[in-house]
């Protein structure tokens, strides 16, 4: 529930009032977050000046963006609104990684990715049910081609992969396979969406990736 339903529709909801490229760029601060509260929960992943700087770095371009009130789109029609659910949700997702990494050491990837998507499923479907209720009526076939990619591919496959990665490398290098995330979303967002990319966005693009990596320096110097 709180690793997986509410993070990933706290993501969904907030393309209602962001880009798919802003709602990306945001998401990379997840590996500063979970960076942050590795060191409260983790015994062996604990802060330095190099992390905290890298931290530093990585929150105060999201925080540029937000003051900018950036939002990605054309008619810039969006809302900030859409900063605070895809904070949250990273919130969210930072701590059951941290969780993960604390108990799942001897389980396996596949068990741990199923039972979190099946008990988000049974969340997600009654209230959706009871709130807004499904009309498939105007999705076509390339519209359910995309929900079952979204759904094994993008979903469940990425999951595994992220608690294999937990499993085997711990949670800080786990999060750093987020900062690929904005480079496909801006562009194909740019390509197919009509979206936009700000010189606000490419500074505060700038500073996070500049964060996660003075973070991910650390930790190839480390090993």
């Amino acid at each position: 529930i709180f690793g997986t339903a509410l993070p990933m529709s706290g993501m969904v909801m907030s393309l209602e009032y962001l880009s798919s490229g802003m709602t990306s760029i945001l998401i990379t601060t997840g590996p500063a977050l979970t960076v942050l509260m590795a060191h409260f929960f983790l015994d062996d992943e604990r802060l330095t000046v190099r992390t905290i700087l890298g931290i530093g770095l990585a929150l105060s371009g999201a925080v540029l963006l937000a003051l900018r009130g950036e939002t990605g789109l054309a008619d810039n029609s969006g809302s900030i609104f859409g900063y605070g659910l895809v904070l949250g949700g990273m919130l969210l997702g930072s701590a059951a990684t941290i969780y993960a990494r604390k108990f799942m050491k001897t389980y396996d990837s596949y068990d741990v990715a199923s039972i979190r998507m099946f008990g988000a499923m049974f969340l997600m479907i009654p209230l959706s049910l009871f709130t807004v209720g499904f009309d498939l009526s105007a999705v076509t076939n390339v519209g359910y081609g995309a929900l079952g990619y979204a759904a094994v591919v993008g979903t469940f496959g990425g999951m595994m992969l992220a608690f294999y990665n937990v499993k085997h490398f711990g949670a800080t290098a786990s999060s750093m396979t987020a900062y690929v995330v904005p480079v496909a979303a801006n562009i194909g967002g740019i390509l197919l969406l009509d979206e936009i990319f700000t010189s606000g966005m490419l500074i505060g693009t700038a500073l996070i990736v500049a964060g996660i990596y003075t973070i991910n320096r650390r930790q190839k110097e480390t090993a």
